[in-house]
């Protein structure tokens, strides 16, 4: 595992807790964490998790704007489920962490098969664009796309309604 930059490269080996640093000078350090109080040692383990759940919900925002908060809370507690799962199975990665994203389809789907988002996310992920692309030519689908994409219209004229009361007079431009 490594962290590159411009001006050095950071890898380390978590059998031996030795972390390598090569400096873009040619200068090499390695660090073992060993050496760290127990209390710094936990500190750093948490702060790799907090930061780890944190990466696996990266696309919160479009999730949210596409999902609404309901199941933007949903996604967000599937993907913590997620990673934590692989690492309890001792897995570092879990397949496409940080990559799912609900999107209007997989939300489509999910109404018209009854399922839940994490199964639909599940089937439809790995999907290629055209099967995506033949999925969205099923009417079915297609009427349950249209009212997700219908539903996320509203909600946000909704939020530019509640901005406009609140933001008063209009500038100045005629």
């Amino acid at each position: 595992m490594s962290r590159k930059t411009a001006c050095y490269e950071t890898t380390f080996d978590p059998e031996t807790g030795i972390v390598h640093t090569a400096y873009s000078d040619g200068h090499d350090t390695d660090r073992d964490t060993e050496m760290l109080s127990d209390v710094i040692q936990r500190t750093l383990l948490l702060h790799g998790l907090k930061q780890k759940l944190g990466d696996s919900t990266a696309g919160y925002k479009g999730v949210l704007e596409d999902a609404g908060p309901e199941q933007a809370l949903i996604w967000c507690q599937d993907n913590h489920d997620r990673v934590w799962g692989s690492l309890m199975a001792g897995e570092w990665t879990s397949r496409g962490e940080g990559q799912i994203r609900v999107t209007d389809l997989m939300q489509a789907v999910a109404r018209v098969y009854g399922e839940s988002l994490d199964v639909v996310i599940a089937k439809i992920g790995p999907m290629s664009k055209e099967e995506k692309e033949a999925l969205k030519e099923v009417p079915l689908i297609q009427e349950a796309l249209l009212t997700v994409r219908a539903e996320r219209a509203a909600r946000k004229a909704s939020e530019a309604t509640e901005a406009a009361k609140e933001a008063g007079e209009l500038p100045d431009l005629f």
